[in-house]
């Protein structure tokens, strides 16, 4: 494998590495592209899984948990499924994470076939008693919700916050005269007052507005790096999947001290993988001092960044951020890799998790703060519809006064003034 975006430069791959990638790939293949699976293939696999003296890998479990999960879009597979359980409950937490999105599509794409198969029902009721089951699927529709906002968050982005904030950096230095600057040096308030002009004001807005969204957990990267998935290394599915590593991309011309800045530069920032190979190509292809003058930048828009760049050890990435990073990755497979449109769909805007399997539904309802929470992520989406629907299925019996104020405010947004009025009024009844 070459990097195409350092001119087809050698990379940082030994032979036994890059005879483990291509087989990574090839059995990435071999799952995704094969047929039902026999027990005795399925037991193989999970042998393999389970035994750490197979030589399998965190990342290699990752990647084909995403094989597993890109195999049941095309058909049900019981076998299939039953391993994504397995690697939920029993891998590392970046694992779990991709296996839990892969089950979950799975059980609400096929919610008619489960009855089928009885031999699912033991293995899914052993899923409802981890303790981690019900918050991850909670975490889960939330995430998935936030994704619903991508394409408008970043047309807001590119169409009117970067815009504005470019538009006024002009303005800013077409009023910066020599003149100005002579006034600026010689008089102390006029300086003052230009330093607080609309200038900074404009400037701070953006920002801040780009970090209200990222604080509410949108993609707010996806305008960016959209345009950044041309390199050959994305013609491969499997490569949409794997998890981040630097010895992929960076080229052996590179000199040592530009490569360990660049690898920490990876360690660090917050971003998916397939945008983190995004970022690497593009970096690799620069000569040494575009190397320094990129990373003194990308420092200078990430504050905190500053802070750890000089740390070799990466920081520790939460349940929650690594869910959100593969369903990121996800989005942008089905949304740019070049042969999407031979997949068989788009499950992003073909499928939705927001209303789920029976079975998902069970779970959630073993605790109604679980439905509140996702009807309450609805809400402040200001998806309304979605909002009513979960705060509809939650029996009544375990209402609050904020929960019928919700469901008040929810039923005003859609105009419904009857409902909402016999909402408030029970919120009034049970607050008094």
């Amino acid at each position: 494998m070459q990097n195409d975006a350092a001119g087809g430069e050698r990379l940082h791959l030994r032979p036994e590495d890059k005879k483990r990638e291509e087989l990574n790939d090839c059995l990435f293949h071999l799952i995704h592209t094969s047929g039902l699976l026999t027990d005795e293939e399925a037991e193989a696999l999970l042998a393999n899984f389970d035994n750490e003296e197979s030589g399998f890998s965190h990342q290699q479990r990752q990647l084909f948990a995403g094989a597993l999960t890109l195999a049941l879009f095309h058909y049900f597979d019981p076998l299939k499924l039953k391993l994504l359980c397995h690697l939920y409950a029993e891998a590392d937490d970046a694992t779990a994470c991709r296996s839990l999105t892969g089950m979950a599509f799975a059980l609400t794409l096929y919610e008619d076939l489960m009855s089928i198969f009885p031999e699912l029902d033991s293995l899914l009721e052993g899923l409802r008693h981890l303790p981690s089951f019900r918050s991850d699927l909670v975490e889960l529709q939330g995430q998935m919700m936030m994704l619903t906002k991508t394409e408008d968050v970043s047309k807001t982005i590119i169409e009117t916050i970067l815009p504005n904030m470019k538009e006024a950096t002009k303005n800013y230095m077409d009023r910066l005269s020599m003149d100005k600057l002579e006034e600026l040096m010689n008089d102390e308030s006029e300086a003052d007052l230009f330093s607080k002009s609309d200038f900074n004001q404009q400037i701070e807005d953006g920002i801040q507005q780009m970090c209200k969204f990222q604080a509410e957990g949108a993609d707010i990267y996806y305008g960016t790096f959209s345009a950044l998935k041309h390199y050959a290394f994305f013609h491969d599915e499997a490569h949409w999947f794997k998890p981040f590593n630097a010895k992929l991309c960076l080229s052996d011309s590179m000199a040592e001290a530009d490569t360990t800045a660049l690898l920490n530069l990876f360690r660090q920032v917050d971003l998916c993988p397939s945008d983190t190979y995004s970022m690497a190509f593009t970096l690799s292809g620069f000569q040494a001092m575009g190397h320094r003058l990129v990373i003194d930048n990308i420092k200078s828009m990430m504050p905190d960044l500053e802070l750890r760049i000089n740390n070799e050890r990466p920081m520790p990435v939460e349940r929650k951020k690594m869910l959100r990073h593969y369903l990121q990755d996800l989005y942008r497979f089905f949304h740019l890799y070049r042969l999407r449109r031979e997949l068989p769909l788009n499950p992003f805007s073909e499928l939705t998790l927001f209303l789920p399997s029976r079975f998902l539904l069970s779970v959630l309802m073993q605790d109604t703060d679980s439905y509140f929470s996702i009807a309450y992520l609805a809400y402040r989406n200001k998806n309304m519809a979605m909002a009513l629907e979960w705060l509809q299925a939650i029996p009544e019996k375990h209402f609050s006064v904020e929960a019928y104020k919700m469901l008040g405010r929810t039923h005003h947004h859609l105009q419904h003034f009857a409902e909402a009025a016999e909402a408030y009024e029970k919120a009034y009844l049970t607050e008094t």
